[in-house]
């Protein structure tokens, strides 16, 4: 089981590495900080604003996010990366682990000259392209939990409240940023493949026989 200060290590490996592939325009290392029983692996120099984002349109809540700077790091295309863990008593109690695409891609359509010499961002020029953001949420808190409607371990697309996809356990920072990187940066991953090699750690099972028996994501 992996501890609040291996993950916060973890997540600045992993910022390091993709600072160092050049896929980044803006970083945020991590904090962790403690509060009584609790540790939270953080981001420096902003607190966690997603209660007041509740119900906004996703515009609002992207450009909100990105004023104040609530993001691990923003990659060249305006996407914003965030890694939020919470441990109690040494042993993970939340994360949030998500990827917030820009609602438009401004940066493209004004120097898009910039990423066609690179070729690694060609695909999100396509026009046909719709932003969807990416959460995988954990949480064991008491009375969260409800089997298949509300798993543990969970993966959310696009804003859907009900849209919960069983994950068999919580994600590490390595995991979640390559599984990022391989789905929408393809290009830029397989160029800077070299750069951006992760430890994949791993966290214990947490989901249910009942959950694995449908469709789920399994990481081994």
């Amino acid at each position: 089981m992996l501890t609040p200060l291996q993950v916060y290590q973890e997540v600045v490996l992993v910022t390091e590495k993709v600072i160092s592939a050049g896929l980044t325009d803006k970083e945020n290392f991590p904090n962790l900080t403690q509060d009584g029983l609790f540790k939270d692996v953080g981001i420096s120099g902003v607190k966690d604003i997603a209660l007041a984002l509740k119900n906004m349109p996703y515009d609002e809540t992207y450009q909100a996010m990105e004023g104040v700077g609530f993001y691990n790091f923003k990659m060249a295309d305006g996407g914003l990366i965030q890694m939020l863990y919470r441990f109690s008593n040494e042993k993970i109690l939340k994360h949030k682990l998500a990827y917030f695409p820009s609602p438009n891609f401004e940066s493209f359509q004004n120097e898009p000259e910039l990423y066609m010499e690179d070729c690694a961002y060609l695909e999100v020029l396509d026009k046909r392209i719709l932003p969807v953001p990416v959460r995988f949420d954990f949480d064991c808190t008491e009375g969260t939990f409800e089997e298949l409607h509300h798993p543990k371990s969970h993966l959310t697309l696009g804003q859907y409240k009900n849209c919960r996809i069983p994950v068999c356990s919580p994600l590490s920072p390595s995991l979640f940023v390559e599984f990022i990187l391989r789905s929408f940066y393809n290009t830029a991953m397989f160029q800077y493949s070299e750069k951006i090699d992760f430890p994949f750690t791993r966290f214990n099972q947490t989901a249910t026989p009942i959950e694995l028996d449908r469709v789920h994501i399994q990481i081994r």
